[in-house]
């Protein structure tokens, strides 16, 4: 009878398991699924673009519009704008990264998109449902329920940092980060299994990484990937996923080579890795190999490790994540939070690195799963380099190995950008946590009641700090230290405000915190809670909690405040700037018509200084006006140099600098008092005395410009300066008043004519043509003369007199000149980047062998297919000749 009992106890068929059944919908329903998901994910945080067709409208948005602007009107001319004249005086275009237009193949999709109506931001939206469906698609890898990939996804796409990117107009930042999941996925595809067809994937994705512009994400990406490779040759990870919440899949057959020989076939699988590096980069080669010929050019190429350019430490770690920020990873408010009420010690930072508490603790959580253990092991090591890295020059040790022998690794800046790497990682470890929390073992339900006693201590104390207002004091001084060292204003206001925001904060996180607490001890008592609705619950608290920050970074003006000067010269808090708008429509000038029409007329062929608010503006490009200011992170080195004289920190400008560029006028909002007037005459830049307001700035013109381009019959070289070829020396020198470079040139070597002085008086050259790419002048020279234009010398600019190649000097160590013969001539500056076509020539090979690779699984399918067909028709070829 026993026996009975028994074989009827095991034909009788288990309770199916909630896990189980989440693992068989997301496989079945998975791809249909996801993209619902994400929408709705995007649709809740960006609802205002998606549904009423807003776009955000930052100060970094405009700067790159101007670009876009200024480039797509000279393609539509027949022109590809591969240097940029408007600002700086003169930088590369396309080897910046300023204007790529055509290279990444997607963007051509999103405009053509534009055009049927769809949204202006559907570049935006198309690459985070990109990034959302690789995280969802990442995730399982390992089996992981949907509940649990919602949460991962939600952290991936919710987080303040990348919601700061998409609403400030980082678009390449942002779209270089979501094919992080992906190529992260494929690389651990590629060491699981091998296979040609995931290594042509992973080439193709890592080169339309590439082609998205950003490189130091793509930087960043690699060095994940080769942390990996390396774990993953010491220790290996599974070769198959391993289902979680106690439900297990079959184990896949090893391959034939890892049965045998299992470290020959790590390494060789590890070597298909190269070979994605190899036609990953020679499919970015049309951008890498501008990029790498004008870094040693640019502001990147100032110091360097090893001489050869690079950034210079110093100017490499400015932004750095301080370690008074990291408090900000847990409570958005920890350093104030806002243009106002931010005391950090971040520049030009406002927004947290925001992830919450309840993300970290089930990151922890993960190491429960205990297959994934080594897969837990190796995310944490890597997320904790990657917080060591982006703390910069506040962990000197780490960064400086880092600096001084990761190859190129010094050719970037700002540290803290290293964060997209912690938030990958926790999007990935988050949901194996939330997923081993769910198994019905019995040990889960200690864990969880302990996770109870302290989700309930943390959130009660802060709640309670809330509602008392306890820790006010504590906090307010917190600030006021982190202002003394940050150099910030911390008025009383201020803190007033910041501490009403935090008191908000802590009220709301600490309400979700005993939320989570509740649920983390019903799923202890109750099993069937814990299988079925865990997992939900706490993805839904994770996501209220990214939310709530969230929205202030996409709606500052809800609760965020800014300092506006008042008229009597102080200031006072008033809501902050609202970011969405209509969209403007189609490019259009950036500048009042009236002010551009002035500026044509008094500027000319020559340059501006714009002062004050303007100076960092790209504005005026849009109207044809050739700027002294603007602004652009890689910016040319020598570029830096004088800008940093005309608007110094401290100290006056050195206007003298600006009339020797060519500047024919100055603007100011506002209008300058007559004191400042006096100023600018004594530092070297006297003003007409007949201002003109137009579109609320005020134009004064130069009294006595130095034009652009000028004759010169007199010179000296640069080997016979005290200093040599030193530009900073030179440049003070000109500050000074201590070099006249009116009718005095420094060339880097002989001119050839060498030009002669004489009685007749210099004509001013004619320009002809004023392009970007092309500037061509008529010259009448009297006699052998120089004639310099004052734009930027860089490797690229070639000359020709009357259409024959002329040598073009360096003058002034940072200008072009070439030297005349008497007579009339044409004169002509023409800019091609040497490396841009080696790059498409590279390009277009990658793009080739990464189709043949992926269609040979297919040819070789078809070969053996047709080959049995082959012989069989043989064989009876031969019976006939024999019949």
């Amino acid at each position: 009878m026993a026996k009975r009992k028994r074989s009827r106890e095991r034909a009788t068929p288990a309770p199916a398991s909630p896990v189980a059944g989440s693992l068989a919908a997301s496989r079945r329903w998975g791809w249909l699924l996801a993209p619902g998901i994400v929408l709705l994910l995007l649709l809740l945080l960006y609802r205002e673009p998606l549904l009423q067709g807003l776009v955000f409208a930052s100060s970094d948005t405009s700067a790159a519009e101007a670009f876009r602007q200024v480039g797509d009107a000279a393609r539509r001319q027949g022109t590809y704008p591969l240097w940029n004249p408007y600002i700086f005086g003169g930088m590369p275009s396309f080897g910046s990264l300023a204007y790529v237009y055509g290279v990444y193949p997607p963007t051509l999709v999103f405009e053509w998109l534009q055009h049927l109506g769809f949204h202006p931001l559907t570049w935006l939206f198309g690459h985070l449902l990109l990034g959302g469906l690789g995280m969802w698609w990442l995730l399982g890898r390992w089996s992981v329920p949907w509940p649990a990939r919602c949460l991962g996804v939600v952290i991936w796409l919710w987080s303040a940092r990348l919601v700061a990117w998409a609403v400030h107009g980082h678009g390449t930042k942002l779209g270089a980060e979501m094919y992080l999941p992906w190529l992260v996925g494929l690389t651990w595809t590629i060491l699981g299994r091998g296979g040609l067809r995931p290594t042509a994937v992973a080439a193709l994705v890592l080169g339309l990484q590439l082609l998205r512009g950003h490189i130091q994400v793509t930087y960043y990406t690699l060095l994940l990937i080769g942390f990996v490779t390396v774990w993953h040759l010491i220790r290996p990870f599974a070769t198959a996923p391993a289902a979680l919440g106690g439900q297990t899949e079959p184990a896949r057959e090893l391959p034939r080579a890892m049965a045998s020989e299992p470290g020959a076939a790590r390494r060789g699988y590890a070597g298909l890795l190269l070979l994605v590096l190899i036609l990953g980069f020679a499919i970015g080669a049309v951008l890498l190999l501008p990029v790498h010929s004008y870094a040693s050019f640019s502001t990147r190429g100032a110091g360097g490790a090893t001489g050869a350019g690079g950034a210079a430490y110093d100017y490499a770690t400015a932004w750095s994540l301080a370690p008074e920020d990291l408090g900000a990873v847990f409570m958005p408010t920890a350093a104030g939070f806002g243009q106002a009420t931010y005391m950090g010690r971040m520049p030009f930072t406002t927004n947290p690195n925001y992830v919450g508490l309840l993300v970290p603790l089930l990151a922890a959580a993960a190491w429960l799963a205990r297959r994934q253990r080594n897969l837990v092991w190796a995310c944490a090591a890597a997320a904790v380099l990657a917080l060591l890295l982006a703390l910069g020059r506040y962990s000197p040790g780490l960064y400086q190995l880092a600096y001084n022998v990761l190859p190129y690794f010094d050719k970037f800046r700002a540290p803290s950008m290293i964060m997209v790497l912690p938030v990958l990682l926790l999007s990935i470890l988050a949901p194996l946590g939330a997923a081993a929390l769910a198994d019905p073992r019995e040990d889960r339900a200690r864990w969880l009641r302990r996770a109870a006693i302290f989700l309930f201590g943390v959130g009660g104390l802060m709640l309670l700090s809330g509602i008392t207002g306890f820790g006010e004091s504590f906090y307010q001084s917190h600030l006021t230290d982190l202002a003394d060292k940050s150099q910030r204003p911390a008025a009383p206001v201020l803190l007033a405000a910041a501490w009403d925001l935090h008191r908000d904060f802590l009220l709301r996180i600490g309400l979700l915190l005993l939320a989570a607490g509740g649920a983390a001890l019903l799923a202890a008592r109750r099993p069937a809670f814990r299988r079925t609705w865990l997992v939900p619950v706490l993805a839904a608290l994770v996501a209220i909690d990214l939310w709530g920050v969230a929205r202030l970074v996409t709606n500052p003006e809800q609760r965020l405040q800014t300092v506006v000067r008042t008229a009597d010269g102080g200031g006072r808090l008033v809501p902050a700037e609202r970011l969405l708008q209509r969209w403007p429509g189609p490019a259009r000038s950036q500048v009042a018509p009236d002010l551009a029409a002035h500026l044509q007329r008094t500027v000319g062929h020559d340059r501006l200084l714009p002062l004050g608010a303007d100076r960092e503006t790209n504005a005026y490009m849009t109207a044809g006006i050739r700027s002294l200011g603007g602004y652009y992170p890689a910016k040319p080195a020598v570029g830096e140099a004088v800008r940093e004289r005309l608007y110094p920190r401290a100290g006056l400008f050195a206007l003298r600098i600006a009339r020797w560029l060519g500047a024919a006028a100055i603007t100011y909002p506002g209008g300058l008092i007559a004191a400042d007037l006096d100023v600018l005459r004594e530092h070297g830049l006297a003003l007409v005395d007949d201002p003109v307001e137009a579109g609320g700035t005020v134009v004064y013109r130069v009294e006595d410009p130095l034009p652009r381009a000028r004759l010169v019959e007199r010179y000296r070289l640069a080997t016979a300066l005290p200093e040599g070829d030193a530009l900073e020396p030179f440049l003070d020198a000109i500050a000074a008043g201590r070099h006249d470079p009116t009718g005095l040139l420094i060339l880097d070597r002989e001119p050839a004519p060498a030009p002669l002085t004489g009685p007749e008086p210099l004509p001013a050259p004619v320009f002809v043509e004023d392009g970007l790419n092309r500037v061509v002048v008529n010259v009448a020279a009297p006699r052998p003369v120089l004639l310099l234009l004052a734009d930027i010398w860089a490797p690229g600019w070639r000359a020709t007199v009357d259409g024959r190649s002329a040598p073009l000097l360096r003058a002034d160590l940072m200008l072009r000149a070439v030297a005349l013969p008497a007579g009339a001539h044409e004169v002509s500056f023409e800019y091609h980047d040497p490396a841009l076509r080696r790059g498409i020539a590279l390009a277009a090979t990658g793009v080739l062998i990464v189709l043949i690779l992926l269609a040979w699984p297919w040819v070789r399918r078809s070969l053996s297919r047709t080959a049995p067909a082959l012989s069989a028709t043989s064989e009876s070829d031969r019976d006939a000749d024999a019949s």
